[in-house]
């Protein structure tokens, strides 16, 4: 999980830097299905922590909170990955190729 957590942070730290809106601060931001709201501030705003990440998915009812320290998220399983996919969709970045899947594709 911290590992997916460090992408989450490195995926918005780009999208971000590409929008030229760094320093963060406090920015919500949509990349397809998911609303990104992060709190790039110093203090607590809207039931978020302090330099902490909530993202939601339109059509499903639930979210997920990335917090830097510990490389924690809450939220359900599998939608880390889907919005790393989103993410690096919106960064015109190719999704990397599993090694099963190229060697079954020869």
């Amino acid at each position: 999980m911290p590992d997916q957590v460090l992408e989450v942070f490195d995926l918005i730290r780009e999208y971000a830097e590409r929008h030229d809106w760094l320093p963060i601060g406090w920015r919500t931001f949509t990349v397809g299905d998911w609303r990104v709201t992060v709190n790039g501030t110093k203090e607590e705003r809207d039931s978020i922590p302090p330099f902490h990440a909530l993202v939601e998915h339109s059509r499903y009812v639930s979210l997920m909170l990335f917090s830097p320290f510990g490389g924690d998220s809450l939220g359900w399983s599998g939608a880390e990955v889907e919005f790393c996919t989103a993410m690096q969709t919106a960064l015109g970045k190719e999704k990397p190729v599993d090694e099963g899947d190229a060697r079954s594709a020869s």
